[in-house]
């Protein structure tokens, strides 16, 4: 069960971040944002979360804590996806701040017991954790690019974010052989 949890969840995270750096380089080269590319990744990288929980295995609380931060996630993105206009500014805020920092929280928290665990091989098992502690400064160098060079730049840090994801769900398909179900 749990190896093919950890395929379906590397597939997952390399969807998503084939989404985000789709979303990005379409941004870059039309000015244009594609339909649903930036609201359906969370969807897939909550699989990919799912995978991570699995490799670190935490116990009691800490796993229910962080089942309900990836549940949490995954509503906030279908709600985005299916509210529109529709919900008002407050609540379309709230749910972009969950799917917004969930994700970073849950990389920081999974990413450091991936790399006190060792549940990915080598170097790789630092990648999770330093995406997470890397969303800020992503996002620092983004506004810095799109105050100097215009909007559609401010996708660049996307476009590395996107390859981490498509990285770690590589080492997630690789390390499924080494779980014992």
């Amino acid at each position: 069960m749990n190896n093919q949890l950890q395929l379906v969840s590397g597939a997952a995270a390399v969807l998503g971040g084939t989404l985000l750096i789709a979303k990005a380089v379409a941004i870059l080269t039309t000015g244009n944002q594609p339909p649903l590319l930036f609201e359906v990744a969370p969807i897939a990288l909550a699989l990919a979360f799912q995978g991570l929980l699995v490799l670190v295995k935490p116990a009691g609380f800490r796993r229910t804590i962080v089942q309900s931060v990836i549940i949490a996630t995954v509503i906030s993105a279908i709600a985005g996806i299916t509210t529109g206009t529709a919900v008002n500014e407050g609540l379309s805020s709230l749910f972009d701040v969950v799917a917004g920092l969930g994700p970073m929280a849950l990389l920081i928290y999974l990413g450091r017991l991936v790399m006190i665990t060792r549940s990915l091989a080598g170097s790789w098992r630092f990648l999770p954790v330093a995406l997470g502690l890397g969303t800020i400064p992503a996002l620092i160098v983004g506004a810095i690019l799109e105050a100097t060079l215009g909007e559609r730049f401010l996708e660049i840090p996307l476009l590395v974010i996107g390859l981490a994801w498509i990285l770690t769900g590589h080492q997630m398909w690789k390390q499924r052989k080494y779980i014992v179900s």
